[in-house]
């Protein structure tokens, strides 16, 4: 669910310097959601916006791009300053309209009100994020890597390190441990993509690439199992594969164990590095880290 955005420079006139860039990027969000570049090419104005139409205030205002007096756009000024305040005004929208996403539902909540919620203009939310189902795409994204970082879950240092434990055990363990923190972080918000993916066909695109990247990075998890001689010999990765998506990418199975059991994300982890251990493991690795592990 990887999702491009722009940084504005502030949340007034000098935001508007870069309608004209904003409506070339919408079409590379649109890419990345899964709608074709040609089709958004041609309806650049539409496409960028879920609902359709801005408000007043920003309709009126699109027209107000600047230019040099060749008549390129100006090109925005970069400060570390003003990097800090963008990413931190980002921020600010994205808790704002989790916020209002879990109070209110996705489809009711405008951008207008999103953007009321942070203290931005609509405009600046627009400038940040073309959509509403890019603003959750980019919630989701963040909560799994813990950051706006771009490296990918897989190629971050917990990971890494996961895979490279000594023994089997060790790895499952981490890997149980490092997936209740990702649920604490994102379960609601996966919930929310999962929940309203049907009615916008962006956010129907988003989940699509989600589930991919899952499936791939569950794919990577059976793949160094097998490498060690630790998975069943009753299982090709491919179906160890499957197994890791279904029980350990689930956000209902930690909501409802958390929400509704009381249960701890270390309870959690427990449960799936027990699932993991008992249905792939080859029976000499069907041993938990408190155990002498056997199989390295």
């Amino acid at each position: 669910m990887l999702v491009e955005h722009v940084e504005t420079d502030n949340e007034t006139g000098d935001g508007l310097d870069r309608v004209a860039q904003v409506l070339d990027v919408g079409v590379v969000c649109l890419g990345r959601l899964g709608v074709d570049s040609s089709e958004a090419c041609e309806h650049r104005s539409l496409s960028i916006r879920p609902e359709n139409d801005y408000s007043d205030t920003v309709s009126n205002r699109m027209s107000d791009v600047k230019t040099d007096p060749g008549g390129a756009p100006r090109r925005p000024y970069q400060s570390p300053k003003r990097t800090d305040a963008a990413r931190e005004r980002r921020k600010r929208m994205r808790a704002a309209a989790e916020r209002l996403f879990m109070r209110d539902g996705y489809e009711p909540t405008t951008m207008l009100r999103i953007a009321a919620e942070a203290g931005v203009a609509e405009r600046t939310l627009y400038l940040a994020y073309p959509s509403k189902a890019a603003l959750l795409a980019e919630i989701i994204q963040v909560g799994v890597r813990g950051d706006e970082g771009d490296a990918p879950l897989t190629r971050r240092a917990p990971w890494v390190e996961m895979l490279a434990a000594t023994s089997v055990a060790e790895v499952i363990a981490r890997f149980a441990t490092g997936g209740a923190a990702l649920m604490s972080r994102a379960a609601r918000a996966l919930w929310l993509g999962e929940a309203n993916a049907a009615s916008d066909p962006q956010l129907q695109q988003a989940r699509q690439r989600g589930h991919a990247d899952i499936r791939a990075d569950m794919s990577e998890f059976a793949t160094a199992l097998s490498d060690r001689g630790a998975l069943s010999p009753r299982l090709e990765v491919q179906e160890a594969t499957a197994i890791l998506f279904a029980i350990c990418a689930n956000e209902t199975v930690f909501l409802r164990l958390t929400d509704e059991c009381d249960w701890t994300p270390d309870q959690y982890a427990g449960l799936i590095e027990k699932l993991i251990t008992a249905l792939l493991m080859a029976p000499h690795c069907q041993r938990t880290r408190q155990d002498e592990d056997l199989c390295t």
